[in-house]
């Protein structure tokens, strides 16, 4: 947060609850979306990731059982699954972050490059 930005708050008496919802909660939300949506797949991952070590259920397990009985038809749709899964969390973030700040530079750059010619 640019401290101009905090001086000014300050210069026009907003209480410290007031400076964090109109500058320092917006000016963090950029970064928090850009985490979340790395996040949210690497979750994904981590979860697959723990169910082939020690999991009897789960798409991991499902995953491991399609290479022993060499299955490849359960095993790419369990990877597709995946995929699917994985994009549409990925979507779903990125819904939610261009409704929640459409009004950060980067929003409208993404918008600039969608609707020139």
């Amino acid at each position: 947060v640019e401290p101009a930005l905090i001086d000014l708050t300050k210069s026009m008496s907003a209480s410290t609850l007031q400076a964090f919802i109109k500058v320092r909660l917006p000016s963090s939300l950029p970064h928090f979306f850009a985490g979340l949506k790395l996040g949210g797949v690497v979750a994904i991952l981590g979860a697959i990731v723990g169910e082939f070590v020690g999991a009897n259920e789960g798409l991991g397990y499902l995953i491991t059982m399609a290479q022993h009985n060499s299955d490849v038809t359960l095993l790419f749709s369990v990877v597709i699954t995946l995929v699917v899964l994985g994009r549409s969390m990925y979507a779903l973030i990125g819904w939610a972050e261009t409704h929640a700040i459409s009004w950060h530079v980067t929003m409208r750059a993404r918008d600039q490059r969608f609707f020139t010619a």
